[in-house]
């Protein structure tokens, strides 16, 4: 599957690049500009810079704290996503490049575009990451988020519904070969048949 890796690249290229260039246009068009509401609040743009991680987690930590946590454990996980896609991907074969086979592969590979997009944020811009939607019914509503989040998000979400079905795949594909396509369990195969014993012939009586 060594055709995948090249897609899988350029997908990854292609995620960094659409996380980028949006929140270019949010510092363009949205940095100190008041919130808006679309679809009767349901969505919202608001611009911040957040130094902490998801939902603003550790924004009150030391510098160093920070760096350490949302820098160099990012850079490793993201290390570590790549090294599981490449592995994922030399592991399938090609009629399972476009299958749920695939999916562990593919949520890496969100995995990592998601980190690389954040991190590109707290290398330039001073440990923090620009954020800027929010999604929410009412006052049940989600943090401030990035494409990078959703990224993320679902990424994690793949690994993980492939995760629950793969045992789940297995014992379908081990229940089918027990039964027949009806149902059915399979008769058992017909035992060999034993030879006919030969019979005894009476003795003929002699003739005079």
């Amino acid at each position: 599957m060594k055709r995948l890796l090249p897609v899988m690249f350029a997908a990854l290229l292609g995620c960094v690049g659409c996380d980028q260039v949006t929140k270019q246009v949010a510092i363009r068009w949205l940095r100190d500009k008041p919130t808006t509401s679309y679809l009767a609040d349901t969505f919202r743009l608001t611009y911040i810079e957040n130094r902490g991680a998801f939902l603003g987690l550790g924004s009150d930590w030391p510098d160093w704290g920070r760096y350490l946590a949302f820098s160099i454990v990012s850079l490793a996980l993201v290390v570590g996503s790549l090294v599981f896609t490449f592995n994922q991907v030399r592991a399938l074969r090609p009629a399972d490049a476009l299958t749920t086979r695939s999916a562990p592969a593919w949520g890496a590979m969100l995995l990592a575009a998601g980190g690389v997009g954040n991190l590109i944020d707290r290398f330039t811009r001073d440990g923090a990451v620009v954020d800027f939607m929010n999604m929410g019914i009412g006052s049940l509503r989600t943090g401030i988020f990035n494409v990078a989040d959703v990224q993320i998000m679902v990424g994690v979400g793949m690994i993980v519904l492939w995760h629950n079905q793969s045992p789940r795949s297995a014992a379908q594909s081990d229940s089918s070969v027990s039964t027949a396509p009806d149902g059915t369990p399979p008769a058992d195969p017909p035992s060999p048949e034993k030879p006919p014993t030969p019979t005894e012939q009476p003795d003929e009586p002699e003739h005079r």
